[in-house]
């Protein structure tokens, strides 16, 4: 998207956040991931998908909820 790397994760973080189930997230900037705990306790490692699409965009992802907590 044009953007330097630190803003590329700062936004993938926060559009994680927004997430309904997501309590809690990190970037792995050595493993290139996000790293995302769930509600439930789960934490998974995530790739971000490097379509060029903003999240929103991507299909199959649940509409965004308002931000947790």
């Amino acid at each position: 998207h044009g953007r330097q790397d630190a803003e590329q994760i700062a936004a993938a973080v926060d559009f994680a956040h927004k997430m309904p189930d997501v309590v809690d997230v990190w970037a792995d900037t050595v493993g290139y991931r996000l790293q995302v705990k769930f509600k439930s306790g789960w934490i998974k490692g995530v790739v971000p998908i490097d379509d060029g699409k903003h999240g929103a965009e991507t299909a199959g992802l649940p509409p965004l909820a308002s931000p947790q907590g």
